[in-house]
């Protein structure tokens, strides 16, 4: 394998002549740095997700009427020990949330 490299600053070429041996060398390690690459990306991936709490949600005890403002259902339903609240459904009732 020859490889012919030019310099543009003085107008030379560079020839570099490279055996079989150290081709396959070469094709060999490009392969391994390209796997160990992959398994090392997969391992990050898997290792950077949290795992995510589940949220659950119960109706408002306290809250009278129909609901169309999320922060004042939250305000509600902090009042009532929870961590939030949002507005929700066709009834527009106000659910409140909380970490399971």
């Amino acid at each position: 394998l020859v490889i012919e490299i030019y310099n543009p600053r003085k107008c030379t070429f560079y020839r570099a002549r490279f055996s079989t041996y150290q081709q396959g060398r070469m094709e060999s390690s490009h392969k391994l740095f390209s796997a160990v690459a992959i398994l090392l990306l997969l391992v990050v991936a898997t290792e950077v997700a949290p795992a995510q709490a589940r949220e659950c949600e119960v109706e408002s005890e306290r809250f009278n009427g129909l609901c169309f403002v999320s922060a004042n259902c939250a305000g509600v339903c902090g009042a009532e020990g929870f961590t939030g609240g949002k507005c929700s459904g066709l009834k527009r009732s106000c659910m409140c949330t909380k970490q399971c």
